[in-house]
């Protein structure tokens, strides 16, 4: 979440990502939680990573990204994407940009 690492660390609460292992199914889910109270966001990011066999219809690297209405909690944006590791952080900009209109 690379906006997030220029800010002041009193602007964010972003606690160290949560690790799942999943041994049975060779997988992990991530989970990285982040609230930016100044901006009103409060969002999770969840990733799956499983060992996939060649030749496999599912991709290795799954993400879901949640934004969640601050006060009241609920839930007001779901975004889901198959994608390479390296592109979650773009991804969840990209949703919190259209979301916030910017």
């Amino acid at each position: 979440m690379g906006k997030f690492s220029k800010r002041d660390s009193s602007e964010i609460i972003q606690p160290v990502r949560s690790v799942v292992p999943i041994q049975q199914h060779s997988g992990f889910l991530g989970v990285m939680p982040a609230y930016l109270a100044a901006e009103g966001i409060l969002c999770t990011k969840m990733v799956t990573f499983y060992q996939r066999a060649e030749g496999s219809s599912l991709p290795s690297t799954q993400a879901t990204v949640l934004l969640f209405h601050p006060e009241h909690g609920n839930v007001t944006a779901v975004s889901h994407t198959n994608l390479h590791i390296r592109c979650t952080s773009v991804h969840v900009w990209d949703l919190l940009n259209c979301y916030l209109g910017q």
